[in-house]
């Protein structure tokens, strides 16, 4: 059982064991604070609060970048849903569930674009997942042998747990649980005790592990053979205090594969100032941009086929290290302006094609997530 007080007695643990207090400070979050956002809750309850939390009212904007679905994807959108819905009902015991639809078309579309610009990716590595809604794909998808999380914001955390534990059942792992107990030479006197109970091991191998933030180290620390083809960063690279910020700058770049990759999926709040300070993070420990578009607008992207005009709801990048395919060609001819690209076919991974595609309403979501959840009774 995982919940607030276990959570906070490892943080508090953790935060004992640092010699400096600013280790931690670190990672306190102000940018959410300054926002009023529940980093605390003080009840489990509250989590069914979060429901579309953070993407509020771009579902049709996403189905516009998207150039629609086919009728596969669409199914295993609302298929998420469907099981949304199930996770809800069982985890704050209600009836009505609101549907996330913005918050889980969000989702959808990082995970398709991790998968289209990778595509034999195995191991991916979120970091900052929100409410944790990637795991609704991830999990679903046989392609990907381990998704592993970190997160530094209690409340998101919990629901992350909660999610994890729902969807990935006895292969999730999660980190934060701190193990101990009394230990003390004991002496036959308890044999009434021990030899009348008795326990099995059973080890099964988890696909989706699960990080808080001052175990960064854990996952620093990983051999060559368990590094990560994908590291995404959604909507936060610019909210992280500017020390957090390099740890996980740092953490991208040691636990990468040679040929990993970075994909981000907006690159957070914040004005222009923080946005300098997360590219030359990136930068200065030796990525570069392969792809590059802003958001809330169409950029031109020049192909040999002629000039696509692609809308993204926010701005999507793509960075590459030493050791990737396309880092001397991108090294050599980057320069810093939105639409730009290195690398013909990974352009094409992230530009929406409408050939049998359709473009689906909120309406004709809910429709068929009815029609799906009266198939689970």
């Amino acid at each position: 059982m995982f919940d607030i007080q276990t959570y906070r007695f490892s943080e508090t643990l953790a935060k004992t064991s640092v010699p400096f207090w600013q280790m931690a400070s670190a990672h306190s979050l102000d940018f959410f604070h300054s926002s009023s956002f529940p980093v605390r809750v003080e009840s489990m309850a509250q989590l069914a609060q979060f429901g579309d939390t953070m993407q509020e009212g771009r579902f049709q904007s996403y189905m516009t970048e998207l150039g629609g679905m086919t009728e596969a994807e669409f199914e295993a959108f609302v298929g998420a849903l469907a099981d949304y819905v199930d996770f809800y009902q069982q985890g704050f015991q209600t009836r009505e569930v609101p549907v996330p639809y913005s918050a889980m078309i969000s989702a959808f579309a990082i995970h398709d674009k991790i998968m289209r610009i990778h595509p034999r990716a195995t191991r991916i590595l979120e970091i900052g997942p929100g409410c944790g809604y990637v795991s609704f794909f991830m999990a679903r998808d046989k392609r990907v042998a381990e998704y592993t999380q970190i997160e530094a914001c209690e409340s998101f955390y919990l629901l992350q747990n909660k999610v994890n534990q729902f969807l990935y059942g006895r292969r999730f792992a999660e980190h934060a649980i701190t193990t101990g107990g009394l230990r003390y030479p004991m002496s036959n006197h308890w044999d009434d005790v021990t030899k009348s109970r008795r326990s099995v091991i059973r080890d099964l191998p988890a696909t989706c592990h699960h990080y808080p933030w001052w175990l960064i180290g854990d996952i620093l620390d990983r051999p060559d053979d368990a590094k990560f083809d994908v590291v995404t960063s959604n909507a936060n690279l610019t909210e992280f205090s500017e020390k957090a910020l390099w740890d996980y700058v740092a953490l991208a770049r040691k636990a990468l594969k040679p040929d990993g990759l970075i994909y981000v999926n907006c690159i957070g709040g914040g004005g222009i100032e923080a946005w300098t300070r997360a590219f030359q993070a990136l930068y200065s420990s030796g990525f570069v941009a392969a792809f590059a578009t802003h958001g809330h607008n169409e950029s031109q992207l020049a192909l040999p086929e002629g000039t696509v005009s692609q809308y993204h709801v926010t701005q999507n990048l793509v960075f590459v290290a030493p050791g990737h395919p396309l880092y001397e060609r991108t090294s050599k001819t980057w320069k810093w302006e939105w639409g730009y690209f290195s690398d013909e076919e990974l352009c094409r991974a992230l530009i929406s094609n409408g050939e049998g595609r359709r473009a689906y309403s909120e309406d004709a979501v809910l429709d068929r997530l009815r029609q799906t959840l009266d198939t689970r009774r």
